[in-house]
């Protein structure tokens, strides 16, 4: 029997709203970059020997950005679960079918996601880490 091979269309609408996101961010940072947004105090100490600048904003920074980065990190995220769920077809329940992620190698061997990658390809299993940032969380 012939696997065809995956498009990846739902992953890359996906990674396309993503960027979406990350224009629309840019486009809210750049007010953020204009000379007058921020004022500048200067704080001296031991008769101006050690100075601080603090930037400090004349305005409040837009309460949408941390949502905006979040609805990167989302669809990014869902372009990986997609991706995966195309990549292992029918081997798993679509309920189950998301990218495997956990903080160590122990997590990510013998789960069932694992298992159907590897069912379907087969050169996986004995490669399999997590990425090195994971375990700062």
């Amino acid at each position: 029997m012939t696997i065809p091979a995956p498009s990846f269309r739902s992953a890359r609408l996906k990674i396309e709203r993503a960027n979406r996101h990350i224009d629309e961010f840019q486009t809210a940072i750049a007010d953020l970059s204009s000379p007058g947004f921020y004022g500048v105090d200067i704080h001296s100490y031991d008769n101006w020997v050690n100075s601080i600048a603090v930037l400090t904003p004349r305005q409040p920074i837009p309460d949408s950005l941390p949502l905006i980065i979040g609805d990167v990190v989302h669809n990014l995220k869902c372009a990986f679960d997609h991706a995966f769920a195309e990549i292992i077809g029918s081997a798993l329940s679509k309920a189950d079918v998301m990218f495997p992620s956990a903080k160590k190698r122990e997590g990510l061997i013998g789960t069932t996601r694992i298992k159907a990658i590897v069912y379907r390809l087969r050169f996986l299993g004995h490669r399999i880490e997590p990425y090195a940032a994971m375990a700062a969380f």
